[in-house]
């Protein structure tokens, strides 16, 4: 099987879906364009790959099992042909470094948060684990995307906080959803990072502010990925570990927490679900670089800064 990290990456013509491949970052749509065109005119091996590997992450997350069967089969075709451009001359691949990857979610996308879903983020903070999943919403216009600032805001004088957290990307729409369906309707993870104000009495000024949550930098399909309760969870704060855990420690399956999420509102593709952390001890600073990395996914980083 054909591994993908579907990322969402600008080369400066707007943003498309590609998947990263080593230092590489490969356009899965145009990849599709050139398998097509193996054994098809020019023009019909475009609109074909338009509609087996949408270019745009909405149509790619609600595509499915075919959309992702068919990315995978245009990559592996491409990377053993060794193809660099597609028919008409485009480029299939650019130099990571090169490109800006984006934040892996929709504009629409809601952003739900897991409260307290490890016994040791509760007890830092000297509180009792909820008895069932609890959670609360950041505005997706908090998100950002790998390498951008976290900005401090400078009218909070407490300290600031952070937290790896393994997030859930939805791939099908669902209202009500039983436990035991739940995984069905998930098409991925990704990372969260986050980012909260500690002492401030009310929970939403803790939670929601510009640059508050960090998502990325890719989102591994779930069959990459088969057992999400056993991945390994670290932090770092200029490369020193400042969070070592596991999801094995969660007080709550992730299926639970789909299932309850969704008693109350339709989840939708692309969606997110940050599934919490095991707790901060210590904040931030300007400068500091942030780096939350969970097993089998990769490295969110993020840089620091106050604002001006």
């Amino acid at each position: 099987m054909q591994e993908l990290k579907v990322c969402v990456y600008d080369a400066g013509a707007g943003a498309r879906v590609g998947s990263v491949v080593g230092d590489s970052v490969y356009d899965l749509n145009l990849c599709c364009v050139q398998q097509m065109a193996n054994d098809r005119q020019v023009r019909e091996s475009y609109r074909l790959a338009d509609t087996m590997v949408p270019s745009q992450l909405e149509a790619f997350l609600s595509g499915g099992g075919a959309v992702l069967s068919a990315a995978r089969a245009a990559l592996e075709f491409v990377l053993r042909e060794g193809s660099r451009q597609g028919p008409a001359g485009e480029s299939l691949l650019h130099d990571a470094k090169a490109v800006q990857l984006r934040a892996p979610i929709l504009p629409t996308s809601k952003v739900v948060c897991l409260a307290l879903a490890y016994k040791s983020h509760a007890d830092i903070g000297g509180k009792t684990p909820y008895g069932n999943p609890e959670w609360f919403i950041k505005m997706s216009q908090t998100v950002v995307g790998p390498e951008e600032w976290v900005i401090l805001p400078k009218h909070h004088e407490g300290p600031v906080v952070y937290g790896t957290e393994l997030t859930l990307v939805m791939g099908k729409a669902g209202k009500c959803i039983p436990e035991d369906q739940a995984m069905d309707h998930v098409w991925g993870y990704t990372i969260l990072n986050d980012v909260t104000l500690r002492g401030r009495a009310r929970e939403p000024n803790r939670k929601i502010f510009d640059t508050c949550a960090p998502v990325g930098p890719w989102i591994v399909p779930q069959d990459q990925i088969p057992d999400p309760q056993n991945l390994g969870l670290l932090f770092r704060l200029n490369g020193r570990k400042v969070q070592d855990g596991r999801t094995s420690s969660m007080l709550f399956p992730v299926s639970a927490m789909v299932a309850e999420i969704s008693k109350w509102f339709t989840l939708q593709p692309g969606d997110i679900i940050a599934t919490g952390d095991i707790g901060a001890t210590e904040a931030l600073k300007p400068g500091d670089v942030m780096e939350a990395e969970i097993e089998r996914i990769g490295i969110l980083r993020n840089p620091v800064k106050l604002e001006e």
